[in-house]
């Protein structure tokens, strides 16, 4: 591990000094040439890998304590790196011109006397292949030629080639081969046997002769077109595999008579019969040559067919305008690709017919309208039936959706926990189901789970797309895609830092210290019932609304000048955000504190349900949104944020931060922000927006009030149940902390080296997890994880309760015991078997800010008061899970004494 760190140091070291030769190549006056330009981009990417690789072979003995600051460094290289490499590649380009357009001047004072000119021709793909029999052909005769034949290459990168060239059933069929030289071969005959069997290629070529989409207007060129390429095409394949026309021209005859207009029949039955023995005008065939009258007479009936519907094709091309949507074109038929789509297809043939049957007439539209839209009901059926046999033609075990309209979503809603346990216990680690049409899979594996959160977290970079796409959701670190997330997240990461939080830590203190206060009004040394849930949701509340939204009814102001100003700012804030005295504590009736309440734990919400079952639906949901109750509520938590920043950047300028000056997290959002309008990220540069610090002040609001209120809640009642654990963090505690008790400071520095502290607090976090449906990728391409195939477009999801509550991973789950968290068993636990904040990239940024919130509220609350139950054998809590989160069915409420110590 030391020789590994002190190369990767070596490397970094390089990067750096690439990183300043790039920048004085950049600020040099003289323009740089292109060899020089060439080489420095070269180095670049050889410093890139070799610090890939590096990383690559530390990752896997990184401690879990030390995964955070290491993925900061990897994306810090990897951002200078990559900003090296897009500022240089422009000077490439322009030098490469430069050298290009001096070619071409001497090559024009040459003239004609210059030898051979020198020709690039253009780069050939292969075309992938998507195991459709009719495609092998194609694709195997550029693959072999490309690929297969190419003796620079040896059979392991023959059959990486391969796979990378392979979707759909392609995949499956070679799914599981290793990468060795003689898995090539074997993969080749795979494929060979299942999709260029000869004998299939010639049946999926008569099936498609037999399947070909009729056209029902003589104008739809296009369509006409289509149809006579789609046929040429198949019986060239035909001719190709051996098999002339002569055995098959007298079914593709009628075939071809029921797919063309009724116009062009009756054209070609009277100029069959009419002209049988005049000239016609001579036809160019597909073979080049021309046909004459007296060759007509020699042709089978088929031929006479095509050279008839070519010539009036060619006819039409050259004089009538193509018309897609006629009006004759009742219902636009595609190839049918399976059996769901040609029973689709024979039904919309059918109904067609029908349609053109009852004519134009008034009295006829409502029954077409109505069979029209019986035709869509059943496609649509059919289509999401077909959807919803995906794991089937995949192999994923999984249960039978129970509702046609909302697959599994029902089902989940009802009760998220016991069903996903039920389905783990029937068909293992990987189990796929529906969310709507939306293919979802639940994964219990934790090598798995390692390999798609961290080794290929580029494989399952984003989040699945969020229900309401709407802001102030859709900027946020939630729903923010690819590069922008990826900017935004580097710009906000210097936001959460320890020293970040370090300065934050002040607020969070101030506000435990109020909770003290009105405990003290509420209780004495004799025990009295307090209700913990709300006493821990106004605590976090307020530790939000002040910390990170800047809710902050006064100003800490010590000079004249400074008093002056933030009097007059004070007064805005009142005015414009009607009421900024947020003292949740105080109220917990408060109509904000219950309206973010009931937000949370709604659980029947209509237009929640239908956008998940109809995914056009989410368009209407938005433009819906701001007049619902919980639409309202997000605008009005956007109106406060923005006005506050408004002010913020108003007041920026007139008042110098002075010292004591207590610092928020918006303020530090403010600050990011300022800085990114003079870096750059990407290809077209980066700053973060107004929208971005909205958005994420809003996600800290929404996502962090619920989850750890209910943590410190669930942490205090175990404590309550656990005499001895109680009075072994509370030696911890008196001992880092004398006098604490008597409204003395907490050190930052010391809270965070409290060793039992932080494994009752992991503890809690492991058997309680406050969000047990939330960590979750999209898969955007097909990857093999757990010996299955997944298939793009399917949605990752890790359920955290379950693992955490596994009985093979952790014993006696449902004890409550923080020495599973010491230093001697944290080595033997897997990395991904403890997930309350998520792994990977994506990691939840808010993680050490709700750890601060949890640390100092036990240690504020525990050195002043004991916790009891109400009674010697007091049920345990009970859960709902609404959506997302869990939420106790009733209120916890506790037996608080205040410690005979304590003044």
């Amino acid at each position: 591990m030391d020789v590994l760190k002190k190369k990767r140091n070596a490397v970094r070291s390089q990067a750096t000094r690439l990183t300043k030769e790039t920048d004085d190549i950049l600020a040099a006056e003289e323009a740089p040439t292109n060899e020089k330009v060439s080489v420095l981009l070269e180095r670049l990417r050889l410093v890139k890998q070799q610090l890939n690789d590096v990383d690559a072979a530390i990752e896997p003995n990184v401690k879990d304590d030390e995964v955070e600051a290491e993925f900061e460094q990897v994306i810090e290289y990897g951002d200078k790196i990559a900003t090296c490499i897009c500022r240089l590649n422009p000077k490439k380009e322009k030098t490469e011109q430069a050298s290009k357009d001096k070619e071409i001047r001497f090559q024009a004072t040459v003239g004609s006397a210059s030898p051979a000119q020198r020709i690039k021709l253009p780069k050939l793909e292969v075309t992938k292949f998507d195991g459709k029999r009719k495609n092998w052909q194609p694709f195997w005769e550029q693959f072999e030629v490309a690929v297969h034949k190419n003796t620079e290459l040896s059979n392991i990168d023959r059959l990486n080639y391969l796979k990378t060239l392979l979707t759909g059933e392609a995949v499956t069929a070679i799914a599981g081969l290793q990468a060795s030289g003689d898995c090539y071969s074997n993969a080749v005959d795979i494929l060979r046997q299942r999709f260029g069997n000869p004998e299939a290629l010639v049946q999926d070529h008569m099936q498609g002769l037999i399947d070909v989409k009729p056209v029902f207007s003589a104008r739809s060129v296009r369509a006409l077109r289509g149809l006579y390429d789609e046929i040429q095409a198949r019986m060239r394949g035909l001719k190709a595999l051996g098999i002339e026309d002569d055995g098959y021209q007298a079914m593709l005859y009628p075939v071809l008579l029921r797919a063309l207009p009724k116009e062009l029949i009756l054209d070609y039955n009277r100029s069959h019969a009419e002209n049988q023995e005049e000239a016609t005008p001579p036809v160019v065939d597909d073979s080049g040559s021309k046909t004459s009258s007296s060759d007509s007479s020699q042709l089978t009936p088929l031929h006479s067919l095509l050279r008839f519907f070519r010539f009036e094709l060619e006819s039409r091309e050259r004089t009538l305008e193509d018309r897609p949507d006629d009006a004759h074109v009742i219902y636009k038929h595609s190839q049918p690709s399976s059996a769901y789509d040609l029973r689709i297809h024979k039904v919309m043939q059918c109904m067609t017919c029908a349609l053109q049957q009852m004519g134009h007439e008034a009295w006829n539209v409502v029954g077409a309208v109505l069979l029209l839209a019986a035709a869509l009901v059943v496609a649509w059926v059919l289509e999401r039936r077909r959807k919803y046999g995906l794991f089937k033609r995949y192999g994923i075990p999984g249960p039978e959706p129970s509702s046609l309209v909302f697959g599994h979503w029902l089902e989940l809603r009802k009760d998220n926990i016991g069903v996903i346990e039920k389905w783990i216990r029937t068909y293992g680690k990987l189990v796929g189901f529906y969310c709507g049409d939306a293919p979802c899979v639940i994964l219990t594996d934790l090598d798995a789970i390692k390999q798609c959160f961290v080794r290929e977290a580029h494989r399952f970079r984003d989040r699945v797309p969020l229900v309401m796409n709407v802001e102030p959701l859709r900027s946020s670190l939630l729903g923010l895609k690819g590069d922008e997330w990826k900017a935004v997240r580097t710009i906000l990461n210097s936001t959460f830092s320890s020293a970040k939080m370090k300065m934050i830590s002040r607020i969070i203190e101030d506000c435990t210290d109020t909770t003290v206060h009105i405990l003290d009004k509420k209780v004495g040394v004799i025990p009295g019932p307090v209700d913990i849930s709300a006493m821990a949701q106004g605590l976090t509340m307020d530790c939000i609304t002040k910390a990170v939204l800047a809710w902050e009814k006064a100003a800490r102001c010590r000079s004249r000048p400074a008093q002056i100003i933030c009097i007059v700012w004070c007064a805005c804030v009142m005015i414009m955000l009607f009421t900024t005295q947020c003292e949740f504590q105080q109220n917990p009736e408060d109509p904000f504190l219950k309206s973010l309440r009931n937000t949370l734990i709604a659980r029947d919400v209509p237009i929640v349900s239908l956008a998940v079952a109809f995914p056009f639906v989410r368009k209407i949901a938005g433009w819906l949104l701001p007049y619902v109750s919980y639409g309202r509520f997000f605008v009005l938590v956007v109106d406060r944020v923005r006005r506050v920043i408004r002010l913020r950047k108003a007041r920026e300028g007139r008042e110098k931060r002075e010292q004591g000056h207590t610092v928020d997290m918006l303020h530090l959002m403010l600050d990011a922000q300022r800085k990114s309008r003079e870096m750059i990220h990407g290809n077209h540069g980066f700053f973060m927006t107004d929208d971005h610090v909205v958005s994420n002040c809003f996600i800290s609001l929404g996502g962090g009030f619920e989850t750890t209120s209910l943590a410190l809640a669930l942490l205090i009642d175990e404590l309550a149940r656990n005499p001895r654990e109680q009075d072994q963090l509370l030696e911890e505690l008196s001992s880092a902390f004398p006098g604490v008790e008597n409204s003395c400071e907490i050190s930052y520095d010391k809270l965070q080296r409290l060793k039992r502290l932080d494994m009752v607090v992991s503890e809690g976090l492991r058997k309680y997890p406050p969000l047990v449906f939330f960590i979750a990728r999209m898969c955007y391409q097909d990857v093999e994880v757990a010996g299955k195939v997944l298939p793009a477009g399917t949605r990752l999801i890790v359920p955290t309760w379950n693992i955490h509550r596994d009985p093979e991973m952790w014993l006696d789950p449902e004890v409550f015991d923080p020495e599973r968290f010491c230093d001697d068993r944290k080595t033997e636990r897997h990395s991904a078997a403890y997930i309350p904040f998520g792994l990977g990239p994506r990691e939840c940024i808010g993680k050490k800010f709700a750890l601060l919130e949890l640390k100092m509220a036990l240690a504020k609350l525990l050195l002043r008061y004991k916790f009891s139950l109400n009674k010697e054998k007091e049920p345990t809590v009970k859960f709902d899970v609404p959506l997302i989160s869990i939420n106790p069915v009733k209120n916890i409420v506790l037996q608080v004494k205040r410690r005979s110590n304590c003044t």
